[in-house]
């Protein structure tokens, strides 16, 4: 019986010890987070690769241990990556987990298209669309994609897809506003912008996108 009690007695330091551990590293990731948000990108994955030499060892390599973080800092350490290493890296990441969160798709496509990457990026969110159709994100995404490669026309249906799946959220109408505009049409531009800011007033981006709408009719 003294034995299990010495025993029990040695287990209690160690548990305490990992938990220690956990948070410690838990902490160096919000402070790499924290880098990264500020845009000090070279901080942060320095911080991220101390992490991964010093809490990584559960699992056997490098890639297994990112992928067992919160989604938060998987963003931080593939913008950090991109930004100091170039896009290989940052984009093979979030494409290695595309498939489990759409939101890993969206943000390896938008790096895509940061880096001129325009068919990867097509793929990408094709492949996204054909799991998640119904997500209005994807389409927005899509509509940016093209109004990218100043494909206009494709770019305001998608657009209007976009807000067809979510009607709450007027991000897609904005940008079908500014895709008319390019297009030409800026009397429909104008008209879209108006609704928009009658439905919220309150919104600064609406309000100066509409007032530069006006300036162009009277150009």
């Amino acid at each position: 019986c003294g034995r299990k009690a010495d025993e029990g007695e040695q287990e209690r330091p160690n548990s305490a010890g990992s938990d220690d551990r956990k948070d410690s590293c838990s902490l160096r990731r919000q402070g790499a987070r924290a880098q990264a948000g500020a845009g000090e990108y070279a901080a942060a994955l320095l911080a991220y690769s101390a992490v991964l030499r010093e809490c990584g060892r559960r699992h056997a390599d490098a890639s297994s241990e990112v992928l067992s973080w919160p989604a938060d800092d998987i963003f931080a350490f593939a913008i950090s990556s991109f930004h100091v290493e170039g896009p290989d890296a940052a984009i093979g990441l979030l494409r290695a987990i595309c498939v489990a969160d759409t939101r890993f798709c969206i943000e390896a496509a938008r790096l895509c298209r940061s880096a001129g990457r325009f068919a990867e990026a097509r793929d990408i969110l094709t492949g996204a669309l054909s799991r998640s159709a119904a997500d209005f994100r994807v389409w927005l995404s899509l509509g940016l994609l093209f109004s990218s490669t100043s494909s206009y026309s494709l770019a305001l249906r998608t657009f209007i897809a976009a807000h067809r799946l979510d009607t709450k959220d007027f991000k897609s109408l904005v940008n079908a506003a500014q895709t008319e505009s390019n297009l030409g049409l800026k009397e429909k531009a104008t008209q879209r912008l108006k609704h928009i800011h009658r439905q919220h007033p309150a919104n600064v981006e609406v309000l100066l996108l509409l007032v530069e709408q006006f300036m162009n009719l009277d150009a």
